[in-house]
């Protein structure tokens, strides 16, 4: 039989006790506690985990901090099994022997941390693995071994992201220049001859729709001004001709017409020759 490690020992202190039935957290807690010991030995770490913090939603127990502190350290997150050590040894009144090698569990886990310097343009934005970190020069940060991703940023740069990978204890100072945005102004596409041709054609066939329009305005207007001479040359020797008045007013609308479309063509025809 293979012998109980050290992390066990909390399990059997958890695990003994009166026959009598216990409320329903005491169960769950046992029973997640169980589960992350048995996931512990087959080197499930993040199963591990997730069952000893089940184990603390259930019922609190100090305890439980040993356990979780060496599924972090396993999955090599230093840091937080750092501060599960940490509470363990204030919460939970260890013995000697268990504070001895409580501590030295959590002296080996920060041993392990490594550090990262970012230099950067002053007061550029960097961002950590997502987070926000403060603004550049910044001191040495303190991080877990394994992959990370800077971002450094600053209004009028490119955002410049490096990917570093620090091993155990290992002290990476990270040079960041940032480049200067450029605008892109891109000029419209040139017309293709077709279009030019195109272009052309209609320009030219609404200026002379214009020009033809002023002349047939013009003749119109013509007519008008006879029919009006006479009109009031009847009017002036005997009876008005109200014949001769309806026409002259239809000339005179029809004249307006088509001087309203000669003037609409030529300003379509200068806006398709210029734009």
């Amino acid at each position: 039989m293979r012998r109980c490690p050290v992390w066990c020992l909390l399990y059997l202190a958890l695990a003994t006790g009166p026959a009598f039935a216990q409320p329903a957290p005491a169960d769950e807690a046992r029973r997640a506690f169980a589960e992350g010991i048995a996931h512990f030995e087959q080197g499930s770490y993040a199963l591990a985990l997730a069952a000893f913090e089940r184990s603390m939603q259930a019922q609190p127990n100090p305890g439980v901090l040993y356990n979780t502190g060496l599924s972090l350290k396993a999955l090599g997150r230093m840091k937080e099994a750092i501060a599960s050590f940490s509470r363990y040894l204030a919460e939970a009144s260890p013995s000697a022997e268990r504070r001895a090698i409580t501590e030295k569990l959590r002296s080996d886990a920060t041993a392990q941390l490594a550090t990262l310097t970012v230099l950067a343009p002053q007061n550029a934005a960097v961002r950590l693995d997502g987070r926000e970190q403060g603004s550049a020069p910044l001191a040495a940060l303190t991080l877990d071994p394994g992959h990370h991703l800077v971002e450094v940023a600053a209004p009028g740069f490119v955002t410049e992201r490096r990917e570093v990978q620090l091993s155990p204890a290992e002290a990476l100072s990270l040079t960041v220049m940032l480049e200067k945005a450029e605008l892109l102004v891109e000029a419209p596409p040139a017309p293709t001859p077709f279009l030019q041709r195109t272009r052309g054609r209609v320009a030219l066939g609404l200026g002379a729709l214009g020009v033809v329009g002023f002349a047939v305005a013009g003749g119109l207007g013509g007519r008008m001004l006879q029919l009006k001479g006479v009109y009031d040359g009847g009017c002036a020797v005997g009876p008005c001709d109200h014949g001769v008045y309806q026409v002259t007013s239809h000339y005179a609308l029809a004249a307006d017409l088509v001087l309203g479309v000669a003037v609409a063509a030529l300003i379509a025809a200068l806006l398709v020759a210029v734009l």
